[in-house]
């Protein structure tokens, strides 16, 4: 059984037939691949990092911008950029504002994933460890 959730800003779903087709029309989005499961975030959202400025560590998600797959370090975050780190804290990388206009097209993606036979299940409740586990 496959299954997919939805919340406005994040599309996080299971592994299955669907998955080679979403992430070719995957476009201007964070994607986090997980062992079970892919989670594929808007731009505009701040991502899980160490906290720690390391100009040239990968991080464990990657921008899909303009069909092209970029790998991200501390380098490409918003603080990086300005202060070089000083203001690093965990849970913070964040995009310049630049790249916020850029939007995907969740509800193709969605529609993708119904045809495919996914099942929505509802977005945790914030603040609950299901929804830290969706998040992060």
């Amino acid at each position: 059984m496959y299954y997919f959730r939805f919340d406005g800003n994040i599309l996080d779903f299971t592994k299955g037939p669907a998955v080679d087709r979403i992430m070719k029309m995957a476009d201007n989005c964070f994607v986090r691949e997980r062992k079970d499961r892919i989670s594929i975030f808007d731009l505009k959202l701040t991502m899980t990092c160490p906290g720690t400025y390391m100009e040239d560590k990968l991080l464990d998600f990657y921008m899909v911008l303009n069909k092209k797959k970029h790998n991200l370090s501390c380098f490409n975050c918003w603080f990086g950029l300005e202060w070089k780190g000083k203001i690093c804290s965990v849970n913070s990388f964040l995009l310049p504002r630049h790249f916020h206009h850029k939007k995907i097209n969740f509800f193709s993606l969605i529609a993708v994933l119904n045809t495919y036979g996914y099942i929505q299940l509802p977005v945790p409740d914030p603040l609950t460890w299901g929804y830290i586990n969706f998040r992060y």
